[in-house]
């Protein structure tokens, strides 16, 4: 039935926010609680006494609710007003929001047209606020409608004269965009002591920003309101990640600081009034607050074992520093003979984290080499092209976990952000056009976000999958779809770099996505960061123009795909329906990595002797480098020119030491315009091995694996060829296996330590 109007006010005033009321979502597991008192230890004679409790439904007090239950009318003491064109109701729900159930909840919509809207609302009976109190209740709406209505809940302690608070709105709702119940609790620690009303207002929504008439379309049920107040309790049970808000209860006058002591947790210390904190390990643990008074009295409270934690068998996960995909393999494409970074990602707080990669042959899938590592962070270079199965393991006291990822390691290619099992599609907006597309949503662009890159990225250009690119208006056929680079600004697309374009009528369109059609870019432009791929044009565009982007069919995780829909980046996944809304644009880069580095292996360092010289050394470098190559001093220097391929050998020449000069070192630092090689030149006195002929024989050295020493007990020095001393003694040992010189009495040889 309708609800009366009953308020005597004509019209809803303009809400003015005061203060920093805290509102939210809330979607959390219920903290299990053991029901005994909590325990105060007074430190001083005056009547100030620490004390807390947690916040939560489970050890809160109820001190005023409404649930609709009692009559099938409004209940005494509140009114709706006005209600000329909306409808407030008591109505059964299409679901309920808890195990009990409820037959009817108080009931908000309004009229699709425009001259039959309004601003209307719902006003509570009157209760008063306790300390530290929640506002508790049960919103059932949908998201997606946010558009066109809103529900505004605000407090006001003199009926809404001038004391107004905007305490939550619901075009802050996250989560599934499809209408369900959503749980939310915001704060009313300000109105303390003080008796308040609580008003649901049925609003404007986003479209309506100019004329601000009133919702329309949507609906909302309202239920389950309950304002709570801090209970008493010294011990919970919780599960390792889960937050536990902890709320000062002390008395006293004029307390001015508050000293958290959380062994064990996260933070282990805080001075807020009202900190939250989470525990990663099994346990039991302590909790103490101190609190201190405007005079300087403290008191202090401490609850021994107060949290007890209980952990659970981890899952392992990994996460790549470089998310896109090797078009080839839809396997992370990560740059060879670079640092890698792998970081651990797993559900359950392990404690042991461990790391194989492992390179198998090509052709024959025979083992080429395997490397472990320790640690929830690693690095690891790959000497080796193509894939690489990266084992991922995790164990706590409650169980172990393995996952395993393959990753391609190249020096160039075509990426994506399709996954295996991710097929190529687009997406029916009812009438309303295609997705992506053109559309008659105000959506006129859409983007391709791209991970950070191991190395700088040379971009070429990019192959865009269209699934249609029909156009029968001339003025169409034309029109151009522009495809852009991008740089990343908080996490939307920023700076342009580069830009090409096509007329619609120049588009290759395919039915099964086997078609691309190639933007160039002729800056060759290179980025270092997260970027993205920008595609426009659809502003424009008539009716019977068709023209269609392929996309990852809706996936429930790793959306990579936005949006430009009335004037702002969008991110997909927050504007479909919740679930399976995650996708990505079939807009493929053709990139080349920057990668520098030594082409033998060896460590990049030249020593030369006090006479000077020229030596060379072996440098990789799949962009090429330019010249004239810097050095950090005027005695040495880079002498040959580029050969134009991707292994040069540089000609490094330094001049002879000047008497009475020290040791001295340098660098030689070529760079591709992107990327620097740092190679360290040292030159001394007397390096050990100058001048020295090598002698294969090796007769009077005896190795024995990894350690060399004399048939006659000689002292032997151990250096890398190129020159770094490495130790002296009567047995010397590498630091790993490798070609290395052994000098002993005048004679050096040349040998392969394994």
């Amino acid at each position: 039935m309708a609800l009366a109007a009953l308020c005597a006010m004509s019209q809803y005033p303009e809400i003015r926010v005061a203060g920093n009321a805290e509102g939210r979502i809330v979607e959390k597991p219920s903290i299990k609680v053991n029901a005994r008192r909590s325990v105060a230890v007074p430190q001083s004679e005056s009547n100030l006494q620490a004390s807390f409790t947690i916040r939560g439904a489970g050890v809160e007090q109820t001190v005023w609710d409404e649930d609709f239950e009692t009559s099938a009318t409004l209940p005494e003491g509140w009114c709706t007003d006005p209600t000329t064109k909306t409808v407030w109701s008591l109505k059964k729900p299409t679901s309920t929001y808890s195990d009990a159930g409820n037959a009817r909840s108080l009931y908000v919509e309004g009229d699709y047209r425009a001259y039959n809207r309004e601003i209307s609302s719902a006003t509570s009976a009157p209760f008063e606020v306790p300390d530290e109190a929640m506002l508790r209740a049960q919103i059932y709406y949908s998201i997606n409608y946010d558009d066109y209505c809103r529900l505004i809940i605000s407090v006001s302690a003199d009926d809404f004269e001038n004391d107004i608070t905007e305490i939550w709105n619901s075009k802050d709702g996250t989560g599934d965009k499809a209408a369900h119940w959503h749980a939310i609790e915001t704060s009313l620690a300000k109105y303390a002591g003080k008796t308040v009303r609580l008003r649901f207002t049925y609003s404007w929504g986003a479209n309506d920003e100019s004329f601000k008439t009133g919702g329309y379309m949507g609906y909302f049920y309202i239920d389950g309101i309950a304002v709570t107040a801090p209970g008493t309790v010294d011990g919970i049970n919780v599960a390792t990640g889960e937050t536990i808000d902890f709320v000062d209860t002390s008395t006293g006058d004029g307390i001015t600081s508050w000293e958290w002591s959380f062994p064990g947790a996260t933070p282990s210390t805080s001075t807020e009034k009202n900190p939250t904190v989470y525990y990663t390990l099994d346990g039991a643990y302590d909790v103490s607050l101190t609190v201190t008074d405007g005079a300087g009295q403290r008191s202090t409270a401490t609850l021994p074992a107060f949290v007890t934690v209980t952990g659970y068998e981890p899952t392992a996960r990994m996460s790549i520093s470089d998310g896109f995909r090797y078009l080839s393999t839809l396997c992370p494409m990560v740059a060879p003979l670079a640092d890698v970074t792998f970081t651990d990602a797993s559900e359950g707080y392990p404690t042991e984290h461990s790391w194989k990669f492992i390179k198998y042959n090509d052709n024959t899938g025979a083992l080429v080499t395997s490397e472990e590592k320790e640690g929830a962070e690693v690095s690891k270079s790959f000497q080796y092209l193509h894939n690489w199965d990266i084992e991922h393991t995790v164990s706590n006291q409650h169980g172990t976990s393995k996952v395993t990822e393959t990753v391609s390691a190249e020096y160039s290619g075509n990426i994506t952000n399709f996954r295996s099992g991710d097929f190529a599609t687009t997406f029916d907006l009812e009438g309303r056009g295609t997705f992506p597309g053109n559309n008659r949503m105000k959506i006129t662009k859409f983007a391709e976000k791209f991970s950070k890159p191991t190395t700088p990225l040379m971009v070429e250009g990019v192959n865009v999958y269209f699934a249609t690119a029909k156009a029968d208006q001339v003025a169409d056929q034309i029109a151009n779809i522009g495809v852009h680079l991008y740089t990343s600004e908080n996490g939307l697309p920023g700076e342009c770099l580069d830009s090409w374009w096509w007329q619609i009528s120049d588009l290759d369109a395919s039915s099964d996505a086997s078609v691309g059609t190639w933007f160039p870019f002729p800056e060759l432009p290179v980025v270092d960061d997260e970027f993205f791929i920008v595609i426009d044009g659809f502003t424009d565009l008539y009716e019977d123009t068709d023209v269609s982007i392929y996309m990852a069919d809706f996936r429930g995780e790793h959306n990579t795909a936005y949006m430009y829909k009335d004037n702002s980046w969008v991110d997909v996944s927050t504007y479909f329906p919740a679930g399976r809304n995650h996708t990505s644009l079939l807009a493929v880069p053709s990139v080349s990595h920057s990668v520098m580095a030594s082409a033998t292996g060896d460590e990049p360092v030249l020593t030369f002797n006090a006479k000077g010289g020229k030596k060379e050394f072996s440098l990789f470098s799949f962009l090429g480098y330019k010249s004239p190559v810097e050095t950090g001093a005027d005695w040495c220097r880079v002498t040959n020119e580029p050969n134009g391929m991707t292994v040069d050998n540089l000609a490094i020449e330094c001049d002879p030491l000047p008497d009475g000069t020290p040791d001295r070192e340098t660098t030689v630092t070529p760079t591709d315009g992107h990327s620097v090689y740092t190679i360290t030149v040292r030159q001394v006195k007397d390096s050990g091995i100058e001048g020295i002929e090598t002698d294969g024989t090796g007769t009077q050295f005896v190795t024995d694996g990894l350690r060399v020493s004399t048939t006659d007990g000689t002292e032997i020095t151990l250096y890398t060829v190129q020159g770094a001393r490495l130790a002296s003694g009567i047995t010397v040992e590498a630091p790993s296996a490798g070609m290395y010189i052994a000098v002993a009495e005048g004679k050096a040889v040349k040998m392969l330590l394994k």
